[in-house]
């Protein structure tokens, strides 16, 4: 802000200097077109306008000096808006891209479970700028909800990889990796967590098959059967790990998981006693 005595001397400092210079350009326009020297009207008019450039050259460079501090803090201060103005825009359209990108792409809607950046959950609102999640715990094999809500601005999509786990339109095809040695009877907890992963799986294996048809239809894919599976891998001589497939609904992973772990374990551990 201008103190009252700055701007007032400054003022007729510029009042002073700005009645000088338009009589020394009154001055200098009359000289120049009384001057005998046998100009041309077209010499005498040029002259003037040279005359008329000194003046406002001079009176642009006098105002700079006189006022030069507060033209400096007043660009500063208009550089400073200005920049945050640019700065809150970008963020805008950047969040503004990344819902078009989510669009057009089909990335993820709401009920699908995600994984963007560090974090990871069910996606239950989104709008233009941003995308809420119920979070569940980041490890991959964890499907707890851990009670806190997540809200990340869409332009993350533009930055990071986007990790959707219900691509199956809300089903998902879910691993459990049952580690044994040789010496078990590995045949028969095969044959076990086979069997009642297709028990359990039941109730929902139609609505996958036909979620999977549209899903391969839609995106000219093939993809791989629903039915569970049971594979075998040796990690390191002597261990064996029997790793089973199979689809589930994603609000379901959690509590699906746990139920063929527990049947499965009951019913190997009473064969092996029998």
């Amino acid at each position: 802000m201008f103190s009252e005595s700055f701007f007032l001397n400054n003022s007729l400092t510029t009042l002073i200097f700005v009645a000088v210079l338009i009589f020394l350009r009154i001055v200098a326009t009359r000289g120049v077109r009384k001057a005998n020297r046998g100009w041309t009207s077209e010499m005498r008019l040029r002259a003037i306008g040279y005359v008329r450039s000194i003046f406002f050259g001079v009176l642009l460079l006098g105002l700079l000096y006189i006022w030069g501090e507060q033209v400096h803090n007043f660009a500063v201060s208009i550089f400073a808006i200005a920049f945050a103005l640019v700065f809150s825009v970008k963020e805008l359209c950047m969040c503004i891209n990344g819902s078009l990108v989510r669009l057009r792409g089909n990335i993820y809607n709401i009920g699908d479970r995600v994984e963007i950046g560090q974090f990871r959950g069910d996606v239950i609102d989104m709008n233009m700028f941003s995308t809420t999640l119920l979070e569940v715990g980041h490890d991959s094999k964890s499907h707890h909800h851990t009670g806190r809500i997540v809200v990340f601005p869409n332009s993350m999509v533009m930055e990071y990889m986007v990790a959707n786990e219900s691509f199956i339109d809300h089903f998902y095809f879910h691993n459990i990796k049952v580690p044994m040695h040789l010496q078990d009877n590995w045949k028969k907890a095969s044959e076990l967590l086979l069997a009642v992963a297709k028990e359990e799986c039941t109730p929902y294996l139609e609505l996958a098959r036909r979620r999977m048809l549209e899903t391969a239809k839609q995106k000219s894919i093939v993809l791989p059967s629903v039915e569970p599976r049971a594979i075998m891998q040796m990690p390191e001589a002597g261990k064996v790990y029997l790793i089973l497939r199979f689809p589930v609904p994603v609000h379901l992973k959690g509590r699906l998981e746990q139920t063929i772990l527990r049947k499965f374990l009951e019913q190997f551990f009473i064969a092996k006693t029998d």
